[in-house]
């Protein structure tokens, strides 16, 4: 019985790798997809009905297998093994050796953790189960608004849902609190968008933050909203400042990180600092 756990844990491991191999796909497909879309409308809005390049109008299907996208040579089974892969093609292109992102053993490598970590922590039970969906949607927006400040719909909407579903059944908080969440949370940055542009004639926030925060709302309740707005806001100036002294200069700064690290950070300080925050909002758990 003793061994099984490591069985277990190794097979979460290796198994969130793989998952993690795929996250990079999506990674990759869906905002090149929702670009290559937003080019083709314009066009057509403009009234321009010349050819367009392949590579804009080429459909994105996350089904596709791998290529690589300087050569676009598809990719040998070899060289799709998670983490292994990277490091037996010592980051170069089989074939064109063009560099290939650190990224891909990255997000192969987190994932596989952070797999290994819930699976260990909390167990393959529903409210495992669940973490292990919302690890799986978060880590393609975290890269995806941090290298584009975009993010998708495809991802961001569902997460709602899914939280107000689960919720149903009462697994992390009530429904009441889920629908009051959702609500709450995209109101709350919608507001203050709205007040800050009106001020300043400035954009503070995407409107995908709103969807997330909205998304955060129907996972763990309204009561979480204050805290997560709260660390994230600390978090992303921490994130501000090490991206303006290591950056030759001035970047926009993508607030959704912010927010799914602030999330994270929950989840591992629930049941020490996090009681601090019950007692000053009287929250009973």
């Amino acid at each position: 019985m003793h061994y099984d756990i490591y069985i277990i844990l190794t097979f979460a491991f290796i198994f969130g790798a793989t998952i993690g191999s795929f996250l990079n796909v999506v990674i990759y497909r869906i905002p090149n997809k929702i670009f290559s879309e937003e080019k083709i409308i314009a066009r057509e809005i403009l009234g321009i009905k010349e050819p367009i390049n392949s590579e804009n109008t080429r459909f994105y299907n996350l089904l596709e297998p791998s290529r690589c996208p300087n050569c676009k040579n598809k990719l040998k089974y070899r060289h799709n093994i998670p983490i292994f892969g990277w490091l037996l093609l010592r980051g170069k292109c089989f074939f064109c050796k063009s560099k290939i992102s650190f990224q891909y053993p990255l997000v192969e490598f987190i994932t596989a953790v952070l797999y290994t970590t819930i699976v260990y922590s909390i167990g393959l039970n529903a409210y495992g189960l669940s973490l292990l969906i919302l690890a799986t949607v978060f880590i393609p927006l975290f890269f995806i608004d941090a290298k584009h400040q975009i993010l998708p719909d495809l991802l961001t909407l569902p997460l709602v849902w899914i939280g107000i579903i689960i919720n149903y059944y009462g697994m992390i908080t009530s429904l009441e609190a889920s629908v009051w969440g959702a609500i709450i949370g995209y109101l709350s940055l919608w507001s203050i968008f709205w007040i800050y542009k009106i001020l300043t004639k400035k954009e503070g926030f995407g409107h995908g933050d709103f969807k997330l925060l909205a998304a955060i709302g129907a996972w763990f309740g309204y009561q979480m909203l204050l805290y997560t707005i709260f660390a994230s806001c600390i978090i992303g100036i921490f994130i501000a400042i090490a991206v303006n002294i290591f950056s030759k200069k001035t970047s926009i700064i993508a607030f959704g990180p912010s927010i799914i690290l602030a999330t994270i950070f929950y989840l591992l300080t629930k049941d020490n600092i996090y009681i601090w925050y019950n007692h000053i909002m009287l929250i009973n758990q």
